[in-house]
């Protein structure tokens, strides 16, 4: 009998990205993850992975959906990692590859289908109700969302429960194709998904919570679950590298990986 290989989960990262937390969720959950940094492939993105989490970060560009940026906050923007992962998405919808955004990469992927953003939440009056931004402890539970019919409520399979907040940004327009399926008490998009349910995206952080609740866990093993049914019709393709360079896959994964 041939066993199966374990499904490769990308994280696409930012250089300050602290990508243990996600390591170690796709670890727990039977995937391999490698983290993926800017400027570590070309745009071309030559890959063989199952999936991709596309983790939080810095700012999504205003540029990628027609604004400048608003004055009254400090930009914090990484274009290489936007670019980055617009190719990544790409690619992940070409092969029909399992896709998880998370904050940031919710907002990303809402751009990428040509959705807004709201820029400064905590300047919008709309919001100002909700605790949207709670940076330490990370795990603590900050507000309630409502789960609507759809594959995220399959998933989690809740129509309500507490999640965390670490984010000043959230989704204004909704990008075409897209369903907003996750809703916090004052009306902020916190999931999507598409039609088909290939791509999946949560404002929260579930990589925070995976020790003390069953709907983040239940994200983790969805992502790996989807990958490993995919795995075996990933092609192998060469991998083009910058500056004839080997792929670097972090020290911190690769001992994750090796537990």
């Amino acid at each position: 009998m041939t066993l199966s290989r374990k499904p490769v989960i990308i994280v696409t990262a930012g250089y300050y990205t602290d990508t243990r937390p996600y390591a170690s969720a796709i670890a727990s959950a039977g995937g391999v993850p490698i983290v993926l940094l800017p400027g570590q492939v070309d745009v071309h993105l030559n890959l063989s992975f199952d999936g991709a989490v596309l983790a939080g970060g810095k700012d999504v560009h205003p540029s990628l959906y027609g604004q400048e940026f608003d004055p009254d906050i400090e930009p914090s923007t990484d274009e290489p990692r936007d670019r980055l992962e617009f190719a990544i998405i790409r690619l992940a919808l070409e092969r029909k590859l399992p896709v998880l955004g998370i904050c940031r990469g919710l907002q990303l992927i809402n751009v990428f289908y040509g959705g807004t953003l709201h820029q400064n939440l905590p300047g919008n009056e709309r919001f100002r109700n909700t605790i949207h931004f709670i940076k330490e402890p990370r795990n603590y539970l900050a507000h309630d969302v409502t789960v609507h019919s759809g594959k995220l409520q399959r998933i989690l399979r809740s129509t309500s429960f507490p999640v965390n907040s670490i984010h000043n940004q959230g989704i204004a327009s909704l990008g075409s194709g897209l369903r907003s399926t996750v809703i916090a008490e004052d009306g902020l998009i916190e999931g999507i998904e598409s039609a088909d349910g290939q791509i999946l995206a949560v404002q929260w952080h579930p990589e925070e919570l995976v020790a003390t609740q069953s709907q983040a866990t239940a994200l983790f093993s969805n992502i790996v679950s989807r990958a490993r049914a995919h795995s075996q019709l990933s092609s192998k393709m060469e991998t083009s590298l910058l500056g004839g360079d080997k792929l670097e896959i972090s020290p911190v994964i690769t001992r994750i990986c090796q537990v």
